[in-house]
């Protein structure tokens, strides 16, 4: 290949799939089964006298922000905060908050908790929950049951949104004038714990092409690797897959799986090995991709490329398994198509022990491994159905994971008749005018050259060949046949009869009969 077709190549494999946005979770302060973890994306803000923030989640007591009672805090100037931040590229779309707040009635001002989603604005847009004398409220939540219901709080679809503030304030006008006893607090909230959905509105990209032993060319067998380079923005490069004919195949996890407790969970840049164990494909060509995922499912893929392997024997060990013994339902040559089973017994199998067919066709000195495993049963039994096709000889094998070859039954040879085909036209002829025979030898397998066919008529007691022609490539045949005078007032039953030899892998056949009258 030129190196500018190799280029277009690589160019071509490298192409990203058409973006689009995958979202991910991740859990706060605890988890979905209410184990303590870390708060990550919370941070604290604001400082008030008298008042507090405090991280208490490795405690089961969730993020705390209070406000003293016992100070003058003046109206909207008093605020305590815990902030989620989304990370870079991403944007909060949904949550779920388990909370408890309160907040006292004031006498000039009015001590409130407020939730904001996306600005600290005054405005039902912008507001999730709220707890203050305004709203008549005096407190949100249970405290005894930390994850029930009561304690939720989700949201609206949300656009454009990156952060989250959980606040308590000091809100109306005046202040929140101090006269409680020291200790006591005018507003505050729990926050136990949050899930929130973030957006990721980038794929994950790969570095340079991908190398490895599964591109070495030529037959492979065993195990064979693809490594990679990947960068990724927001959520970061979750897993990597090898998808075979469509179906995944091999999966490397980077590290990171859900349920997710870091706003960017998993690496924003990697180098890895995926393996493939082609043992496990079925001999033969594949299609295989690359695919590489981010943590909210967005991907990125690198191929197709196409792989050809070959990891099981179509030989057998020296010998005859005494173990396996093999029978069929029927003896002697059967029809092109017709039905024949062939059973057999694994002496001291577990069930379901696998037992593979070989076939090779008559004269074609190749074996060739049937692809659909057979099974025992409890017994140790399996059966075959040899499917239509020509004469050809079977054997039934198995072997350990530790063995090379295959052990295997005695052979089994299955002759099949020649199928063909025959026609005339016209059916009713004068003496001495033409009648058309055609024909076809189904199945394949026609010698490049063609077949010979013999065309036959019963007469006077017996089959007796009147022509013999040759097949194209295909099995199509045709001759024009001219009847004497003397066949007048004579009808006859004509035959394609279908010869074995070397080059033909199939028994003798004979067509179905046409009858021919001569007027």
């Amino acid at each position: 290949m030129r190196r500018g077709g190799l280029l277009l190549l690589v160019l071509l494999c490298l192409v990203p799939a058409t973006a689009q946005a995958g979202t991910y979770e991740v859990w706060g302060c605890a988890g979905p089964d209410g184990r303590p973890i870390a708060a990550d994306g919370w941070g604290a803000e604001g400082t008030v006298a008298g008042s507090s923030t405090s991280n208490q989640c490795a405690a089961g007591q969730g993020l705390y922000a209070v406000l003293s009672d016992n100070v003058d805090l003046p109206a909207n100037q008093s605020t305590l905060s815990w902030h989620f931040k989304a990370p870079a590229d991403t944007r909060v779309v949904r949550y779920r908050l388990w909370r408890w707040a309160f907040a006292s009635v004031g006498a000039e001002g009015a001590p409130m908790y407020i939730l904001y989603q996306g600005k600290i604005q005054f405005d039902d847009s912008h507001i999730g929950d709220i707890c203050s004398q305004f709203e008549r409220c005096a407190s949100r939540g249970v405290v005894s049951t930390p994850f029930s219901d009561a304690n939720l709080v989700t949201s609206q679809p949300l656009a454009d949104v990156r952060d989250l503030w959980m606040n308590v304030g000091c809100g109306g006008s005046g202040t929140c004038r101090a006269g409680a006893a020291p200790g006591d607090y005018s507003t505050g909230y729990r926050l136990y714990r949050s899930a929130v959905v973030l957006q990721d509105d980038t794929d994950p990209a790969f570095g340079a092409p991908p190398a490895g032993s599964l591109f070495a060319g030529g037959t492979l067998a065993g195990s064979h690797g693809v490594s990679f380079s990947a960068t990724d923005t927001g959520s970061g490069v979750q897993q990597a897959t090898l998808e075979v004919d469509g179906t995944p195949a091999a999966t490397k996890t980077l590290g990171c799986a859900p349920p997710y407790t870091a706003t960017v969970p998993c690496k924003l840049s990697a180098s890895e090995t995926v393996t493939l164990d082609t043992a496990t494909l079925t001999d033969g060509q594949h299609s295989v991709r690359l695919l590489l995922a981010d943590a909210s499912g967005n991907s990125a893929a690198y191929g197709p490329f196409t792989i050809t392997t070959a990891n099981t024997p179509t030989t057998c060990a020296a010998g005859v398994a005494s173990e396996l013994v093999t029978t069929r339902d029927r003896r002697g040559t059967i029809a092109y198509g017709g039905r024949l089973n062939v059973r057999g017994t694994l002496a001291g199998a577990a069930p379901g022990t696998v037992v593979r067919v070989i076939s090779e066709i008559k004269g074609s000195r190749a074996a060739r491994l049937i692809a659909t495993p057979l099974t025992t049963d409890s017994q140790g039994r399996l059966s075959y159905r040899v499917p239509a096709g020509p004469s050809r000889t079977l054997r039934l094998a198995y072997r350990s994971r530790s063995e090379a070859t295959f052990r295997c039954s005695k052979p089994l040879a299955v002759n099949v008749r020649a199928p063909v085909t025959l026609a005339a036209s016209p059916r009713i002829v004068s003496s001495g005018s033409r009648v058309r025979f055609s024909g076809r030898l189904r199945g394949g397998h026609v010698p490049r050259n063609g077949k010979v066919v013999e065309l036959q008529a019963f007469e006077r007691g017996r089959w007796r060949t009147f022509r013999t022609v040759r097949s194209n490539s295909k099995g199509a045949f045709n001759y024009r046949y001219r009847f004497s005078f003397r066949a007048s007032g004579t009808t006859f039953p004509v035959r394609a009869r279908v010869r074995a030899d070397a080059s033909y892998p199939f028994a003798l056949g004979t067509s179905n009969r046409v009858r021919v009258r001569v007027r």
